[in-house]
């Protein structure tokens, strides 16, 4: 039988680990060093794990909750609770117990997977509150766990090994049962307003999704692959792990953000995919390094990033070779310039993937410079989440490129975003209301953001729908755009800009802290505290003034006039930011209203 006739990622699951047995599947660091597990090892622990499931009462539909960082256990958990048809629901470990505590109640949660003591402590604290809840499973074991309702990993895999000599249950029989229209998982959206929502996602909406997206991208099958984004967003889920079990490719499990710099040079990914403050920072270091050199070396870096440029604009973005003296200029700058910088990455990328946010043309254009392509995509939770991306072949750095493969787009009359396709999530859990505002009749799903499309058919967001800024003379403004710009401040690490139903635009900023302090110092500034130094006109001047530098091409109306300097990250904890890393503007607005009142005096 062929299984992917089935369209659902369970029959992937068991077609891969059946055809890749010998291959590595995951690997991870362990006391420093990396050990890899193979697709036979994965099979074997989900049917193990299945079976103690089982064991344990659970049957086709339950709802199981994973809560941890990124690891081998993450994956082998969610396939060894998907293919047999029960439901994974997904939770950010940066998450408080109060918000824990919402989606496992709101899920029907009846078990969950942690990862160690601290997760763990998080579902002692609400457990009494959650009556559906049986049990919990921890993947790193503390003996201070030791409750009858709590197993231990391996423990519980032993367990089902156990069991599994008398079933009759067979995980492969089981698993290639799953309908493509079965719940496969719930993901709860952070939502920057109101409650988080439970987005139900069908076996045929991820399959379809990591489908269109392989034919789309044309990854291989011997790709290697670094995760960190969590996998508890619907990015890192479906592109930094569905799609490589489906091509029997490898993933290495970065330690911790921290280490993502040393990890790439250690594995050498052929392909990883982030968010744009990756990007952010390594350009930031790039730029930094490169400002003491001096004599012949400034004039060979320089001149080298120049001619990478042209390559680019010129070739490189439409799928083509440079030619003529071109191409003689390149091969030396990269001998002596480039193939040194890609050394960063590991010096084997074939693309980086870039989502969640705006890259900045200018990052994405210096890469491609150097020989290292970043392809930006566009999409939500819910649609699997990716609708659109640029392709190797054809790519626009200002853009999200074209929908992937079997999704449709268009813009509504007021230039919302609206996309159409099999990956188009189920609905809602317990929410039809919602679903309806979201999805409408012809099966349209509404984005809640503003774009343009342009003659190739490429898409371009301006902005979300909610975070339009109508100032009291009349004028509509994107932020983002004007944020995105600021971003390239040296002094600036987060902003949010403002002005609704005011006259002009004013913009809360978190400063690099070091930046700060280096001015303070530049300037002979004495302080007894950072708040009392952010206060200092000098500080404030030289931070202003980079924003004016920044946004002279926006029209007057577009510009930020006054700033106030914050001396506290916005936080996860303050409720200011997303598990997904947005800003919740209504948040801040609130937290800080007696600051933005005195900008507006």
């Amino acid at each position: 039988m062929n299984t992917t006739e089935k369209k659902t990622i369970a029959s992937e699951f068991i077609r891969t680990t059946e055809e890749n047995k010998d291959k590595v599947a995951y690997a991870y660091k362990h006391h420093g060093k990396w050990v890899d597990i193979s697709y036979a090892t994965v099979r074997e622990k989900a049917e193990n794990i299945a079976h103690a499931l089982w064991n344990k009462g659970l049957q086709r539909g339950d709802h199981i909750a994973i809560l941890s960082e990124n690891r081998p256990e993450w994956s082998i958990a969610d396939y060894a609770i998907t293919s047999p048809g029960m439901v994974t629901v997904t939770v950010y470990p940066t998450l408080l117990p109060q918000h824990i505590k919402f989606i496992l109640e709101n899920s029907d949660s009846k078990a969950i997977f942690v990862s160690n003591r601290e997760q763990a402590e998080k579902i002692i604290q609400i457990k009494d509150n959650l009556p559906l809840l049986e049990f919990m499973v921890v993947f790193t074991w503390d003996t201070s766990l030791d409750e009858p309702w709590i197993y231990n990993w391996l423990d519980f895999e032993a367990m089902g090994n156990n069991s599994k000599k008398e079933s009759t249950l067979s995980f492969k029989d089981e698993s290639l049962k799953t309908r493509s229209e079965d719940i496969m998982t719930l993901i709860y959206t952070s939502g920057t307003t109101g409650e988080p929502k439970g987005v139900m996602l069908s076996h045929g909406n991820l399959w379809w999704n990591a489908i269109s997206s392989i034919e789309t991208l044309h990854p291989d099958h011997d790709e290697v692959l670094l995760s960190f984004l969590p996998l508890s967003h619907s990015l890192e889920r479906t592109t930094g792990n569905i799609i490589p079990m489906i091509l029997g490719a490898k993933v290495c499990f970065a330690t911790d953000l921290s280490t993502v710099a040393q990890e790439l040079q250690e594995i050498k990914p052929t392909l990883v995919i982030s968010v744009p403050r990756l990007f952010e920072k390594m350009y930031a270091a790039v730029q930094s390094e490169t400002q003491n050199f001096r004599g012949i070396k400034k004039q060979i870096f320089k001149k080298s990033i120049n001619i990478g440029r042209v390559v680019s604009r010129k070739y490189k973005q439409y799928g083509k070779e440079p030619k003529g003296i071109l191409r003689l200029q390149y091969a030396a700058a990269e001998r002596l310039v480039f193939k040194k910088l890609r050394a960063f990455t590991g010096g084997r990328i074939k693309f980086f993937i870039s989502g969640g946010a705006p890259l900045l043309e200018e990052i994405g254009e210096f890469f491609d410079a150097v020989g290292i392509l970043i392809l930006q995509g566009y999409g939500l939770t819910e649609a699997s989440p990716v609708t659109h991306t640029n392709r190797r072949e054809r790519y626009k750095f200002f853009t999200v490129g074209k929908p992937i493969k079997n999704v449709e787009h268009k813009l509504s009359e007021i230039g919302e975003i609206l996309v159409k396709g099999p990956n188009v999530m189920v609905g809602y859990y317990k929410n039809p209301e919602a679903t309806a505002e979201m999805i409408n009749e012809e099966g349209w799903l509404h984005t809640g953001d503003i774009g343009e499309i342009d003659m190739e058919g490429f898409l371009r967001i301006t902005d979300r729908i909610k975070n339009i800024i109508v100032t009291s003379g009349g004028k509509n403004i994107a932020p983002s755009i004007l944020e995105a710009e600021l971003m390239k401040s040296p002094y600036i690490e987060q902003l949010v800009i403002l002005g609704d139903k005011r006259n002009y635009l004013t913009a809360l900023i978190v400063p690099k802290h070091e930046e700060i302090e280096s001015l303070a110092q530049k300037y002979h500034i004495p302080y007894d505290s950072y708040r009392e130094l952010l206060n200092h006109y000098k500080i404030v001047n030289t931070v202003h003034e980079d924003v004016q530098r920044l946004q002279q091409k926006f029209a007057r109306y577009e510009q930020v006039k006054k700033i106030a300097l914050l001396p506290e990250e916005f936080s996860l904890e303050r409720g200011e930011m997303t598990p997904s890393q947005k800003i919740r503007r209504n948040v801040v607005e609130e937290h800080y209203r007696e600051i933005i009142d005195t900008l507006y005096h």
